[in-house]
Formats: C-alpha cells, structure tokens, sequence
C-alpha cells in the first residue's frame, strides 16, 4: 500500500491546482482539467487497490480444530463437506480418549491432540485432503502418525486443476509436527502418506495420520488480479507524469 502511495500521490497531486482561475486562458483551462481528470482518476484506484490489498493482507485466518464437530456415533464420522467452507475427502472427525474409553487403542492419535478433544483422522488406504471453488490460502497444519513413526506425508496443492505447491515432512506417532505452508490461492489440497516404522501399538502398523488446528485464510483475490491492477496503476501514473511535461510552443 505505502508503495502503490509513493506512485501514485506525486503523479496526482504535483502542480496542480484545480480550484484555480484559468478562465482567461481557454488553453490552460483545458490542460489544468485534464490533469484534474487524472487526478481523481488515480485517486480511485489508489482507493481500490488499497481495498484489494488489505482484503489479502487483513484476510482472517481459521483455525479449524474440529472440537466443534461431534464425533459420535461410532469410533469416527466423516468430517462435514461444508466444514469451514471446504469439502474433505475421506477425513474423519475422532475423539482419541473416547476411543479409549469404548476399549480401541487410538495409537499416536491420543498425541496428536493440539485443541482438546478431536482430531481429523486420515483414511487406511488412498489420498485425501480439501478443496473449494473458491481460491483460498492454507496456512498451516499440525501432523501426527497414527501407527508408524518416520511417517513420510506429502502434501500437494493445486489451483483450478494445476499442480502450483508440493512438500513433504516426517510424522511421528508421539506429538504433532507442525508445519507452515504459506499456500496463496490454491481451489485443493491433497495428502499422501508412505513408510515409517513399527511404533510399538500392539502390532498395529499403518499410514493414517491425523490433522489438528488446521488454518486457513478465505477466499482471496487471485495473484494474477493484483499484478494488473497494479500493472494498471503504473501505466496510469506514466501518462499522466507525461501529460504534464511543458508542450513545446
């Protein structure tokens, strides 16, 4: 924003004056309009690419820990499609200790807990994830094996179809691995797990994992929106510096 300012205010506002009397000059008159012109012109888009700006940068982050969704009947329940504003595939809401309580051993789950008292459980075989319509930004997430430490989980993100981010990080089954993803405008993201070793659960071995806290930003305007919008300004901000440069008689 302070950028955009440094721009666009001198292009608008050097040696003009609108309120002046250019009445005996018609010729003047016409200029030192023109440049009044301009000047509110760019003023209003210093106005709207202040509000697209601060739409991305003051965007509120969400934290979804699923201790707000119910995780009974039963041992586990897919997570709402609508939960958060994204679609999940194939996760489950769980609540490790009730786990316990009915006699299940819930392996690393039970450590995996950042906001009491659920978690997202990951399915048996298969990839899984969230995705949108709308472009939204994934911020980060907490990770925890469910059965195998050294747990390889990759995860991928696409926007509108296309492959745009992809990272991997190791889980263990004895506390969350938290990670940072920073993932501007993606419409999904994906998780595959693979690997690790025998964590001691009863001869219990797998990939699942579980996602706790997982942030997110809503809907922001696309990269490529901003880069013309500021694009945009920029050329304005050129003509108008040419427009006022002395005509020659």
């Amino acid at each position: 924003m302070l950028a955009i300012e440094a721009t666009i205010r001198p292009a608008a506002e050097a040696g003009l004056d609108c309120d002046a009397d250019t009445s005996a000059d018609p010729d003047a008159r016409s200029h030192n309009d023109q440049q009044c012109r301009s000047r509110r012109i760019l003023t209003g888009l210093t106005v709207l690419a202040a509000a697209l700006i601060g739409a991305v940068a003051d965007a509120s982050a969400i934290t979804l820990g699923f201790d707000d969704l119910d995780a009974a009947p039963g041992l586990s329940v897919p997570v709402p499609a609508s939960y958060g504003g994204l679609t999940w595939n194939q996760f489950s809401v769980m609540d490790p200790i009730r786990w316990l309580q009915l006699g299940h051993l819930p392996g690393g789950a039970l450590h995996g807990v950042v906001s009491p008292y659920h978690v997202a459980l990951s399915p048996e075989e298969g990839p899984t994830g969230f995705f949108s319509a709308t472009p939204f930004k994934f911020e980060s997430a907490h990770f925890t094996a469910m059965w195998n430490d050294g747990l390889t989980i990759t995860a991928t993100g696409y926007r509108n179809g296309t492959q745009v981010y992809q990272t991997s990080l190791q889980a263990d089954t004895t506390g969350p691995t938290f990670r940072v993803f920073d993932w501007d405008s993606v419409t999904e993201v994906d998780f595959t797990a693979v690997g690790g070793t025998y964590a001691g659960y009863n001869q219990v071995t797998g990939t699942q994992f579980v996602l706790d806290d997982v942030t997110i930003n809503a809907a922001v305007p696309e990269p490529a929106s901003l880069a013309v919008l500021c694009a945009g300004l920029a050329g304005i901000a050129l003509t108008s510096r040419r427009s006022r440069q002395p005509r020659s008689a």
